[in-house]
């Protein structure tokens, strides 16, 4: 990545996603990511060839169009699709907590799933454990070979479940009521 300033307000600076990668899925198909991007940030300009993209525009900007290429990166390095709405909900996080992006995305602990949160994801110790932060109306994620071990002990506080099929297991997001 290299950085050149072309005016006292603004700086160019190249973005290479890795090889490995499909440009089509980082920019979307008819650079379709590309253009909800370039509509986010109408003062910047951006310009993809091959696995590069070069930003030109105002430092602020410029960092936060960064951050958000290497998010989307981050997201289709797992598999997984990127569509503008997912590219606007990445710089929408990334809005709301400007200077830090490692507390916004966690995905070590589902490969294949990437879940964004406010903060660090931890493993609860059990039914007690969970049925507690569902009494706080919160959502917790429970592993498909849990499930049936804690459904029934958790049925009081459940108001809604969705099961996320994954490729060689399935994660159920379980959503308790509020306080």
């Amino acid at each position: 990545m290299t950085e050149t300033p072309l005016r006292s307000e603004r700086i160019q600076h190249t973005v290479i996603v890795p090889a490995s990668l499909d440009m089509v899925a980082v920019v979307g198909v008819g650079d379709e990511v590309l253009r909800a991007i370039e509509a986010e940030f109408p003062t910047m300009d951006i310009h993809v060839r091959g696995n590069q993209s070069t930003l030109t525009g105002g430092s602020a900007e410029l960092h936060l169009v960064e951050r958000l290429f290497d998010e989307i990166v981050s997201i289709v390095r797992t598999g997984q699709g990127m569509s503008p709405d997912a590219a606007r909900r990445a710089l929408a996080m990334l809005r709301a907590e400007p200077e830090s992006r490692e507390h916004l995305s966690y995905g070590a602990a589902f490969p294949g799933l990437w879940l964004y949160a406010e903060r660090p994801f931890r493993e609860l110790s059990g039914a007690e454990e969970v049925s507690a932060e569902l009494g706080r109306g919160r959502c917790v994620l429970v592993e498909e070979k849990r499930w049936a071990a804690v459904q029934a002990a958790l049925e009081p506080e459940i108001v809604r479940v969705e099961r996320i099929p994954l490729r060689r297991r399935a994660l159920y997001l379980v959503c308790g009521r509020r306080p």
